[in-house]
């Protein structure tokens, strides 16, 4: 019979320690070979998101690289397909703040959505996101 076994665990990133990590092998290797980082498919629920985006800076060519091997290897087309994407995207997210947000605000409200933007955009700059007057 299959027994779960639970226990906690947890998992720390340090940025520091990868960024420090990866200018060592940049060393060890020299300047005439780049370091290209690769992460697993399965590692994107441990945060390493935040390991990829520091990557990315510290290793610009790398990803130039992935990308030219990419459209290699699916053609110019792959540029069009993810214009589309975001395209579609950026529409829906548009169509989005139109009905789901500012529908409300007018029907129920009676406050015009030009006027709303203008008071948010007033209490964007006040309050700078919670922080206060600071």
């Amino acid at each position: 019979m299959y027994q779960k076994f639970h226990r906690a665990c947890w998992l720390e990133i340090d940025l520091g320690r990868i960024k420090n990590n990866f200018r060592e092998l940049q060393k060890m290797a020299g300047d005439r070979v780049t370091i290209m980082p690769a992460v697993k498919a399965n590692a994107y629920g441990h945060g390493v998101i935040m390991a990829c985006r520091a990557l990315v800076k510290l290793a610009p060519i790398g990803v130039f690289c992935l990308m030219a091997s990419a459209i290699g290897s699916y053609g110019l087309s792959l540029i069009s397909n993810i214009a589309k994407l975001l395209g579609t995207f950026y529409a829906g997210c548009i169509l989005h703040i139109l009905v789901i947000y500012l529908l409300p605000v007018w029907c129920v409200a009676r406050i015009d959505p030009l006027s709303f933007f203008q008071l948010f955009s007033v209490y964007r700059r006040t309050y700078r996101c919670g922080r206060g007057n600071t």
